[in-house]
Order: C-alpha cells, then structure tokens, then sequence
C-alpha cells in the first residue's frame, strides 16, 4: 500500500479584492492556481523531497496532506483514508513541522509545552510522561526541559518542532524547510535527526536547499508554477533543476 497517493490534485486561492473592485462587481471572483493537476505517490518509509521556488506550492501541499486544506478538485489517499471523508484518521497519522513555528507557549517550559500537545493527542497520563520524556531524549534536549521556550535559540526551537512532530508516533512526517534560518552548525544537527527519524517513517520535506535534499531523499519532485516538472533520483534530476526554475 502507498502511503500518499496524489491524483489530479488542483487547489486555487480567492485574490483579494479591493473596495472598488468588490462594488463594482460584487460576484466576480478571481483565483491563484497554487496546485495545477498534480498526480505523484509516496511509498511506504520512503523519503521524498518537494523542491522549488517560493510559492511554488510545497506548502500548500503539506497543509493537503495533512488536512489543514481541503482539494478544490483531485484526490488525495493516506494508507488508503481519503482526504474528504477521513480527515480524523488522518490527522493521527500526520506529524506537521513548520519552518516558522507558532504554536508553542513560550512561556512554558519545554516539558510543559509538549505535555500541552500531548494532551491533545489523548495520550493518557501514563503515555504523556513517557512520551514526552522520550522525545526530548531524541532531540537532546532532556537536560533544558525545565526552560522556557522563550529562552531557546532558533536551532532549540527547530528540534522542538520536531519532537512535537513525532510526540504521537506519526506513520508520515511532514518537514516544510526544516533547516530555514539555521546557521550550518544548527541545519547539520537537524539533517542528522531527520535521518534517525527516516528508519521507520515516511517523510516529505520541502526545500530550495539542493545540498539539504541530496542528503535526505532519494526521491525528487520539482515543483514549478504549480506544476510537477520531473519526478526522480536525485543525480538524475539535479540539473534540470538548476536549469529549468529560474
């Protein structure tokens, strides 16, 4: 069984209007096409990499996978749950990490924040503690769990998003730009935790790092304009990324 299906995916976005437009034409809607007939599948703890410009549509790809977006037209199949109809069942399996991460308390400790999202996920007490112990473990940072997250730096709080990410043990984790606005100390550590996580979970992750991507994935999806322009191994594709987004 695949663990992504894509088929003829389409999603557009409204353009905003401004007042005169909207008075003069009450009814007319235009859209931005940020997903055009998009059509790929993912194998089981495979590792795949989504590459492109800015607004290419990465993004708003992981947010389909995840059910954060609904498909204007197209379908999109999770161990089998479609997107329309099984969002719930999908959610469990999803872990979502984000390049700019916004959901934590900063107030609260570490331990506290991902007690919070445990809590959420319905890990009983039992669960939580152990849990939460484990991925803290994972992402070596046991040891600060009783600081604030205010107090972290931007590679502390990437490892955090990342412990979140697989705080319920996702069958897929889901990486938009995973090592953005990291220094090469700080990226380096995130590459080494998403190899460790990759041994037994399918991963996606976005990027414009052609070097982030060549360590990570063995498959490659170039995105343009919304549309897939080549599907394959790294060195087969490399140049024809370089060549083809400009």
């Amino acid at each position: 069984m695949y663990a992504i299906k894509v088929k003829n995916l389409t999603k557009k976005y409204p353009i905003k209007r401004n007042f005169k437009d909207i008075f003069k034409n009450p009814f007319y809607r235009e859209y931005l096409t940020a997903l055009n007939n998009i059509s790929f599948n993912v194998e089981e703890n495979e590792v795949i990499g989504l590459i492109g410009l800015n607004g290419a549509g990465k993004t708003t790809m992981l947010k389909l996978f995840s059910s954060l977006l609904i498909p204007d037209e197209g379908s999109i199949e999770i161990f089998g749950y479609g997107i329309n109809k099984n969002s719930e069942q999908i959610k469990k399996m999803i872990g979502l990490v984000n390049s700019e991460e916004r959901s934590f308390y900063w107030r609260l400790n570490l331990k506290q924040n991902l007690e919070f999202f445990a809590d959420l996920y319905g890990l009983d007490k039992y669960e939580k503690k152990n849990k939460v112990n484990q991925v803290l473990n994972f992402v070596d940072l046991y040891k600060n769990k009783n600081m604030r997250f205010d107090s972290l730096s931007t590679g502390m709080k990437q490892r955090m998003s990342i412990a979140r990410g697989i705080l319920n043990d996702p069958k897929i984790l889901l990486l938009d730009e995973p090592t953005k606005g990291l220094d090469i100390k700080h990226a380096e550590e995130i590459i080494k935790l998403i190899k460790k996580i990759s041994k037994n979970k399918t991963i996606v992750i976005t990027s414009n790092n052609l070097d982030e991507i060549s360590q990570l994935c063995k498959k490659i999806i170039i995105i343009h304009n919304g549309r897939i322009i080549k599907i394959g191994k790294f060195k087969n594709i490399k140049n024809v990324f370089k060549n083809s987004i400009k």
